[in-house]
């Protein structure tokens, strides 16, 4: 455990002086220890990207009231449903089946059929804008819209939503 890591050692060292049962045990315990540090830090920072997402809108594990009067409605353009795979990405549906299901509030919903153009365009949105790794967890390549964005759009639903009105009070949007 002290020598210096630049200091290398023929494996006929090893052979004839051998390892010490308390060097291996306290490498590997420090390999171990290692581990945890790592995975700690990993939730730690996903936790602070929830923090991020909870910040800007407030609705963690929701779809915000914008994106609700549209699923109310059972229509929207190509752009508006763009927007909603993101957010309903954000909100939990994270598989493709979940986000085939989740938009069965549009009026031409055919999930049902495995070429039908929901399931073409949720297919799509996996393969563009997820990364899905090998062990089933997956994250989104882009982020969900900013409220500005979403207002400058024309999506907004000013003074009856909950976030306009927030961040009008707080100065944050020129009345």
């Amino acid at each position: 455990m002290n020598l210096k890591p630049t200091k290398f050692r023929s494996i006929e060292f090893y052979k004839l002086n051998g390892l010490k049962r308390t060097d291996l045990k306290r490498a590997v315990e420090r390999v171990s220890i290692d581990r945890e540090k790592r995975k700690i830090e990993l939730e730690r920072l996903e936790e602070s990207r929830k923090k991020n997402w909870t910040v800007e809108h407030g609705f963690t594990g929701e779809i915000r009231p914008c994106f609700k009067r549209f699923m109310k409605a059972g229509e929207s353009q190509h752009q508006v449903r763009l927007a909603m795979a993101i957010e309903s990405f954000y909100a939990g549906y994270k598989t493709r089946d979940s986000m085939v299901e989740w938009f069965k509030w549009a009026n031409d919903w055919d999930g049902e059929k495995p070429t039908g153009k929901c399931r073409t365009q949720v297919d799509w949105f996996f393969k563009n804008k997820v990364n899905e790794r090998k062990t089933g967890e997956s994250d989104c390549k882009v982020k969900p819209y900013k409220c500005d964005t979403i207002r400058d759009f024309g999506w907004c639903l000013k003074d009856d939503c909950p976030i306009y009105v927030k961040q009008k009070a707080s100065g944050k949007i020129a009345t």
